[in-house]
């Protein structure tokens, strides 16, 4: 036979076969048989006889499946074709799943209806059902490279997992409610089967990856690689990838339809160094929702996180312990169908250790000291700090930059102005977090007043440099430098000067100020300052009655 001929008969045959498929595996959906019956495969050559030979019990068995499959004399049965066996009647090897993976609240209901929860690596057998809850998922490997995802409240029954005597696989199990997404590795051998049940359908499948969806009104079925059979209601449909069906209860599946397309994927850091993320969504014209999913493996099998937002929004991950992950980006329309996912992409979370928090001096504060201490709190995981001294806030006039092993710091002398410091912490292995909230204040300038000489006649004014706008000044004059006889003691003077009403006799004079921000926030005196009051110089009256009162001395 040429290729073209057998081009053409594979062509006529996928009707048949999938006729065949929906013959083999349909059965009513309110309730699963006890003795379920199992798809078998007919290659070439074989007979009825055959069959029940090499796969049953009994070579008797051969009645038995001529009656299920309503076979009449002369029990033809063609090749390529499946029928339906009992299970009890099969030559068979029970074989068991492993829950791989789970995140969240995972429980097994066993088959005498006990409800325990699950454990990583618990090996699950047939008539097990598997219940996840809120934001719990479970990854679960099956023999044969088959492997499968349960998202948040899904609720799966294993109805069987077999081995034959060829050492080929069938698996069968229940979608109670859910969402699942199947991975099939390997290409299925023509005997190997894997059917997923709904209320509402059934589907069978040869090597692919493809999503089920079981909702209360409908199922829909999400054929990612490969091809899926999905069957309803005596009907049937082929969903080649990249398209989907529904299933509404009692009606036969929908035209395929394709899925939406794939977001363009969103730019991330390469490390994310404090929670919550926001992440901004990219556009999409056909999706009314856009779904992150956030995984251990770049292969996306084990789920630990999905994050959903509308296109104009962003991906808030709120909760996520440190760690390397893998991002996938699917959208979903307003009908609920999703597009193939665009990833992975690599995402990194690393909380641990924090940015340090400055625990003093107070944001803001205006200091008359050229030096002050600074401490912040010591967080888990910290071996050192590398702290940064400036006079801007954008921290390109670098004053002092370096690394400390202590929590605080004391600044070198610093010139009055505005400065500015922040500290990141670094953990053992190198690690270096986000910067602290800068932490700025004022270095106010001292007033200063000169050393001042002016005679006793004349009018006494004081004047120095201004500390701040909102600054206050406290004057004292005293007759001596430690300031214990005071002459003069005025404060909140509201202006960087003050005339002395007070006449003061000739002679040396000391003088101070301090300037006040608030009755907590008071500077300290300058150092004393000499004030000088010398004796006026004689006039022409002072001279003639000096005179007279010396001619009156000499008679």
């Amino acid at each position: 036979m040429n290729r073209q001929e057998k081009n053409r008969r594979n062509h006529l045959l996928q009707p048949l076969l999938l006729s065949i498929f929906l013959l083999a595996v349909w059965l009513p959906q309110t309730s699963i048989a006890k003795d379920m019956l199992v798809p078998l495969h007919v290659k070439s050559g074989t007979n009825l006889i055959h069959l029940a030979r090499d796969y049953c019990h009994q070579k008797s068995d051969w009645k038995t499946i001529a009656d299920i499959n309503k076979l009449r004399p002369p029990y033809l049965i063609r090749e390529q074709s499946t029928l339906k066996v009992p299970l009890s009647r099969l030559k068979h090897k029970t074989l068991k799943a492993k829950l791989a993976t789970m995140r969240g609240e995972v429980n097994i209901v066993d088959t005498n209806g006990e409800t325990i929860p699950a454990k990583k690596g618990t090996l699950l057998s047939p008539g097990q059902t598997v219940v996840t809850g809120d934001s719990a998922y479970a990854h679960i490997i099956f023999p044969d490279h088959r492997y499968l995802n349960m998202e948040p409240n899904s609720k799966l029954t294993f109805n069987y997992l077999i081995g034959l005597v060829d050492q080929t696989v069938k698996i069968d199990f229940t979608l109670h409610n859910g969402r699942i997404f199947n991975k099939i590795i390997q290409r299925l051998q023509p005997n190997d089967s894997h059917q997923i049940r709904t209320p509402i359908a059934i589907t069978g499948v040869r090597g692919t990856e493809y999503r089920i969806k079981n909702q209360e009104q409908a199922s829909i079925f999400e054929t990612l690689t490969g091809k899926v059979n999905v069957g309803a209601a005596g009907a049937g449909i082929t969903l080649p990838a990249n398209q989907g069906s529904r299933v509404q209860p009692g009606a036969a599946p929908e035209e395929p339809r394709p899925l939406p397309s794939p977001p363009v994927p969103p730019l991330l850091k390469p490390i994310f160094r404090v929670l919550p993320a926001v992440i901004p969504a990219p556009e999409h014209l056909q999706a009314e929702t856009l779904r992150m999913r956030i995984t251990a493996d770049n292969a996306g099998l084990t789920t630990v996180k999905e994050v959903y937002c509308s296109p104009d929004e962003a991906f808030v991950i709120d909760s996520l312990p440190d760690g390397s992950y893998y991002s996938f980006f699917t959208a979903i329309d307003n009908e609920g169908f999703e597009s193939l996912a665009n990833g992975p992409l690599p995402l990194t979370i690393r909380t641990i250790p924090s940015a340090p928090v400055i625990s003093s001096p107070k944001e803001g504060r205006i200091s008359w000291d050229k030096q002050i201490t600074i401490t912040w709190l010591k967080g888990e995981q910290v071996d050192r700090f590398f702290y940064q001294l400036a006079t801007d806030n954008a921290f390109k006039n670098i004053v002092v930059e370096q690394e400390t092993t202590t929590p605080s710091l004391t600044t070198p002398e610093l010139e009055p102005g505005d400065h500015y410091f922040r500290v990141q912490a670094i953990s053992p292995d190198g690690f270096v977090t986000l910067h602290s909230p800068p932490l700025s204040w004022k270095m106010a300038a001292q007033p200063e007043m000169q050393s001042a000489t002016t005679t006793a006649s004349e009018p006494l004014a004081l004047r120095w440099s201004a500390m701040a706008e909102e600054c206050t000044y406290d004057l004292q004059i005293a007759e001596d430098r430690q300031f214990t006889t005071l002459l003069l003691d005025k404060k909140a003077i509201t202006t960087a000067s003050y005339e002395v009403q007070k006449h003061l006799l000739p002679g040396k004079y000391f003088v101070r100020i301090r300037g006040v921000l608030s009755p907590e926030a008071i500077g300290p005196w300058t150092a004393s300052q000499t004030l000088e009051i010398k004796r006026d110089p004689l006039g022409w009256k002072e001279a003639m009655i000096g005179v007279i009162m010396l001619g009156i001395i000499l008679l």
